[in-house]
């Protein structure tokens, strides 16, 4: 099992046991619990959401996908622009026989170009996308 794999099981056994916990408070009826019952509602959607990004991330390119996400998402929360697109560009550049690989990191590419206003470079990404599925 991989090690991404234990951590994300043991989130939703922890998930699980605080559900479980907090099960005497969904069973009240007389409104008491307000706060409790929306912390409640919440947990059962990050449950729900937790179980689908587990099934997601099971398939090779989805895994693949996260790695990137999450690399290029560090970087834009520091503002470190240049450095989101040297790495989605160098993921291109090593994917050569990766059409799938390529193909998200020239859409995280083309987003990117887009929320910086660089409009003519979003649209070659697209463009690039479209050329390498013609293929």
């Amino acid at each position: 099992m991989k090690v991404y794999t234990k951590s994300f099981i043991a989130a939703l056994v922890v998930m699980a046991v605080l559900l479980t916990g907090l099960s005497s408070v969904a069973s009240d009826r007389d409104g008491e619990h307000g706060d409790e019952m929306k912390f409640i509602n919440l947990m059962d959607k990050y449950l729900a959401l937790s179980q689908r990004v587990a099934e997601i991330a099971s398939q090779p390119d989805a895994s693949v996908f996260l790695a990137i996400e999450g690399i290029v998402e560090i970087y834009e929360e520091r503002g470190e622009m240049d450095q989101a697109i040297e790495h989605l560009n160098r993921v291109i550049k090593e994917s050569p026989n990766n059409r799938s690989l390529r193909t998200i990191a020239r859409f995280k590419l083309r987003e990117i170009y887009g929320d910086l206003d660089m409009r003519s470079k979003a649209l070659s990404e697209l463009d690039q996308i479209i050329a390498d599925h013609r293929q």
